[in-house]
C-alpha cells in the first residue's frame, strides 16, 4: 500500500505514529495523520492548508478538543491503523489515480483525510471551514492541473502543455521536488552552498553542476567519471565563466534563475522519457546539458560532452547493475517495486518530445479530446529544426496548407467507443 508514497508522505505517516504515541494511544487514527501532515510542514499538503489560511496551532487545538490522552504510556513501536485511517490512505491512493499521478504525496493524504468523513481529521478540518471540494481545488491550483475538480480531458491536456512550456510557478517547481531522490535533493542543497560560496544571490545552472560534482557518489557524478571527466577540472571550467560577487550573501535559501528552473523541468521530462518515477542526479545532469544557454551546458560542452553521449552513458550505467549504494535509481526502483523500463524502449530526442508537445497543443486548439496522428503531423512541421520538418519543407509543404487539409479530412481518429469533437 505504501510503495508509491513519496518521502514526505512516508514522513507524515512516521510523524503520525509519533503523535499517536505522544497521546498514549494504541492506534494510529486520522487525527494523528493530520497532525503528522502539519508537523512535516513543507509538503504540498501542509502548503495547501497554509494557502487556505488554516492555522497549524488552531488545528492542533481542535484535535485536542476531540481526542484525549490515553491512561498509560504506549511501548509499541509501530502502531496499528484504525479502519478510518486505512480508508483515508485508500482514498489518498484513489485521488492520486484520478489525478493521473504515479505517486502518493502529502496532497493526496490531505484529500484522503477529508474524504473519510467518519474520521476525526475530517471533523476537525470541517470545523475549521474546510471542505473536500475547496481543498481539492487548491491542490489542483498548486499543482497547476486546472481550476476545477471537474476538468475535461481537453483541459487536462492543456494544463500539461502549460507546465511543459515553461510557464511553471515556484509552487509547481516545489511540488516537483517530491519526486527527487535523496541524492538529487542533496545536489540542490550543495548548489545553494556553492552559490553562497561565490557570494551569489541566486542558484544558477553552474551551481547545480558544482553541487552534482561535490555530491560525488550519485549516478550523475559516476557518469562523468566513466566518461573520463576529471571532477576537479569541472570546477576549474566553471570558475573561468563566473566570478565571485562583491558581498557576502547571508540568505538561507537562494532563488533559482529561470535557466536553473528549466534545468529541473528538463530533468523531470528526462525522467519521464526513461519511464522513471523519480528524479535522480542522472536526470539533473541531462537537464543541465539540455538547457543550452546555461553556464553548466557550456562547461560540459567545452569538456567534449553532448546530450546524446551523456544519455547513452546514463543508460549504460543504469543497465549494467550498478552497486545499490552508488545508484539512487536502483534504490528508488526497489522501493517502489516498479521496473526501470530501460530495455526495449529507446529514449526520445528533445525534438521528438517537442513534436509531441506541439501535437498536444494542436489537439487542444482543434477541441479534440485525444491526440491523433494528424496532430503529430502538424507537430512535426512546427518544430522547424527537426529533420522531418526540413524534409516537409523540401517537399514544398506549408504549415497553413497542411492544417487546412487536416481540418478538411472527412473522418477522425477517435479513441474506440468515443466520438471526436467537431474541430469547427
Amino acid at each position: 500500500m505504501f510503495e508509491r508514497f513519496t518521502d514526505r508522505a512516508r514522513k507524515v505517516m512516521a510523524l503520525a505514529n509519533q503523535e499517536a504515541q505522544r497521546f498514549n494511544h494504541e492506534y494510529l487514527g486520522t487525527e494523528h495523520m493530520l497532525l503528522g501532515l502539519v508537523k512535516e510542514g513543507s509538503g504540498v499538503g501542509a502548503n495547501v492548508l497554509k494557502d487556505l489560511d488554516i492555522d497549524p496551532r488552531q488545528l492542533r487545538l481542535e484535535v485536542e478538543k476531540l481526542v484525549k490522552s490515553g491512561p498509560g504510556m504506549v511501548t509499541a513501536t509501530k502502531l496499528p491503523q484504525t479502519p478510518e485511517s486505512k480508508k483515508a490512505v485508500q482514498c489518498a491512493i484513489e485521488e492520486a489515480r484520478s489525478l493521473n499521478h504515479n505517486y502518493v504525496g502529502t496532497e493526496h493524504l490531505l484529500l484522503g483525510l477529508l474524504c473519510e468523513h467518519d474520521g476525526v481529521a475530517a471533523q476537525v478540518l470541517m470545523n475549521l471551514g474546510l471542505t473536500f471540494e475547496r481543498a481539492r481545488a487548491k491542490v489542483l491550483d498548486v499543482l497547476g492541473q486546472g481550476v476545477s475538480p471537474n476538468e475535461t480531458t481537453t483541459d487536462s491536456v492543456k494544463n500539461r502543455i502549460d507546465a511543459i512550456a515553461g510557464r511553471s510557478t515556484d509552487q509547481k517547481v516545489q511540488v516537483l521536488y517530491e519526486r527527487f531522490t535523496d541524492r538529487s535533493r542533496k545536489v540542490m542543497a550543495l548548489a545553494n552552498q556553492e552559490a553562497q560560496r561565490f557570494n551569489h544571490e541566486y542558484i544558477g545552472t553552474e551551481h547545480i553542476l558544482l553541487g552534482l560534482v561535490k555530491e560525488g557518489s550519485g549516478v550523475g557524478a559516476n557518469v562523468l567519471k566513466n566518461l573520463g571527466i576529471d571532477l576537479h577540472k569541472v570546477r576549474l571550467e566553471v570558475e573561468k565563466f563566473i566570478k565571485s560577487g562583491p558581498e557576502w550573501v547571508v540568505t538561507g535559501k537562494l532563488p533559482q534563475t529561470p535557466r536553473a528552473k528549466r534545468v529541473i523541468e528538463f530533468a523531470i521530462v528526462e525522467a519521464r522519457g526513461l519511464n522513471h518515477n523519480y528524479v535522480g542526479s542522472e536526470h539533473l545532469l541531462l537537464g543541465l546539458i539540455e538547457e543550452h544557454e546555461g553556464v553548466a551546458a557550456h562547461v560540459l560542452m567545452n569538456l567534449g560532452l553532448t546530450l546524446e553521449q551523456l544519455r547513452g552513458a546514463v543508460l549504460n550505467l543504469l543497465g549494467a547493475g550498478v552497486d545499490q549504494d552508488q545508484s539512487e535509481a536502483a534504490a528508488a526502483a526497489k522501493r517502489s517495486g516498479w521496473g526501470m523500463g530501460l530495455r526495449g524502449k529507446p529514449p526520445r530526442t528533445p525534438h521528438a518530445r517537442r513534436v509531441l508537445e506541439f501535437a498536444d497543443e494542436e489537439a487542444v486548439n482543434m477541441k479534440h479530446n485525444h491526440v491523433g496522428t494528424q496532430h503529430i503531423l502538424l507537430g512535426l512541421f512546427r518544430d522547424r529544426e527537426c529533420f522531418a520538418a526540413q524534409l516537409l519543407v523540401k517537399l514544398g509543404v506549408s504549415l497553413e496548407k497542411l492544417r487546412e487539409e487536416v481540418l478538411n479530412l472527412p473522418g477522425d481518429e477517435s479513441p474506440p467507443g468515443e466520438q471526436a469533437t467537431d474541430p469547427t
